[in-house]
């Protein structure tokens, strides 16, 4: 309790991790919840939870009788706890993370493994999908090393293989850090039919953009 009345004066470290794939990585109490971070990033709950929050709820799954969902880049559960918790949704989720330390962080800390109906593969977003035949009513896209999305994940490949996954009128969510001189997911997906929305966000640092898949191939 006192650590928490102590943390909304300023952040209290629980717990450092050193990662050969992320780096220095913290768990620490921020106004009174935990929160993971990288060196220079928030990775899960915290600010990144208020992102994709609003990022998730601009998508149609929740209109949905029932769906299948991929989240590639798990981290500490961020997008399973707003699926979960925040629409009440039960749909079945796949979340893949590359990271085993993030995954020992998220079990050991974060509870995930409260959430039932939820499958952790440990595994490269590229490699999963290339692998995976099943399709998705929603995939959500967040992965990150620190502030960067690694080059083989925002590229024309992988966009294809995430495009290639989703059900008719499925939706794809990406969210990334603007970084000058970086294609955007937007470029990117100008090139396939789906329509594009950019979702509003008060927070300038971040881009969320979601594809929606025609409803018939082309």
């Amino acid at each position: 309790m006192i650590k928490k009345l102590l943390s909304h004066i300023g952040p209290f470290m629980i717990a450092r991790y050193d990662s050969a794939l992320s780096g220095p990585l913290d768990v620490r109490l921020e106004k009174g919840h935990l929160a993971l971070n990288s060196a220079h990033a928030n990775y899960s709950f915290s600010r990144i939870h208020a992102i994709m929050r609003i990022a998730i709820r601009s998508s149609t799954i929740a209109s949905k009788h029932d769906g299948q969902i991929l989240n590639l880049g798990m981290a500490a559960g961020t997008s399973v706890q707003v699926i979960r918790e925040d629409l009440k949704l039960d749909y079945h989720i796949v979340s893949v993370e590359k990271d085993p330390v993030i995954i020992e962080i998220a079990k050991t800390h974060f509870n995930i493994q409260r959430f039932e109906n939820h499958q952790i593969i440990e595994a490269d977003a590229r490699d999963y999908l290339k692998a995976s035949t099943q399709l998705f009513d929603l995939i959500i896209v967040d992965v990150f090393i620190d502030t960067q999305v690694p080059a083989h994940i925002k590229s024309e490949g992988f966009i294809g293989l995430v495009i290639n996954h989703l059900k008719p009128d499925g939706q794809a969510v990406f969210n990334h850090m603007k970084v000058k001189g970086e294609h955007s997911y937007a470029e990117l997906l100008g090139a396939h039919p789906g329509q594009v929305q950019k979702v509003k966000l008060k927070e300038p640092y971040n881009e969320v953009l979601i594809y929606t898949q025609p409803s018939h191939k082309s």
